[in-house]
């Protein structure tokens, strides 16, 4: 059986004596057991949903990017209050190398982001915190999706 939970972001806009609209938004964390933490805004968020009692389903943003996670590897899901000036919203993006990726991928700007790595059909295979690299030895050769940060790069594994 499936269940859809709704999740509303709340917006709120502030405009202070002269100063530039500040938001207020909530994003969707996700605290898995290993205390390594995903993170959705609303920009990267499209459905959420329960599959029985044994999985969390997201589907991200235009792309409908799939990911399913166990519940039982779920520590906690929750919303976290986002506030910041709306023109500092800008995210640098990451880049991703060697891509087709042998042994280990390196990423730029990452600085210790948590990450989650899936297939294309949403299965999740490794997760952690990064550091100076990733080893991705055990991955089978084909296409992955990286979710690092509140970024989500595509990579393939020779």
């Amino acid at each position: 059986m499936r269940r859809i939970l709704c999740l509303f972001f709340v917006s709120a806009w502030l405009f202070p004596w002269g100063a530039k609209a500040q938001t207020k938004t909530y994003e969707l964390c996700v605290l898995f057991n290993d205390s390594v933490e995903i993170t959705y805004s609303k920009e990267h968020l499209q459905q959420l949903y329960f599959v029985d009692t044994t999985s969390l389903v997201v589907v991200e943003g235009f792309s409908t990017d799939v990911r399913t996670y166990r519940l039982t590897d779920i520590r906690k899901i929750y919303f976290r209050e986002t506030t910041g000036v709306a023109e500092a919203c800008a995210v640098w993006p990451m880049t991703l190398y060697p891509n087709p990726a042998g042994d280990f991928i390196r990423i730029d700007r990452a600085e210790k982001a948590c990450y989650v790595i899936c297939d294309m059909s949403g299965r999740m295979w490794l997760r952690g915190k990064y550091q100076d690299r990733i080893d991705v030895s055990s991955l089978q050769s084909g296409a992955y999706v990286i979710r690092i940060g509140n970024q989500t790069l595509k990579f393939a594994k020779q």
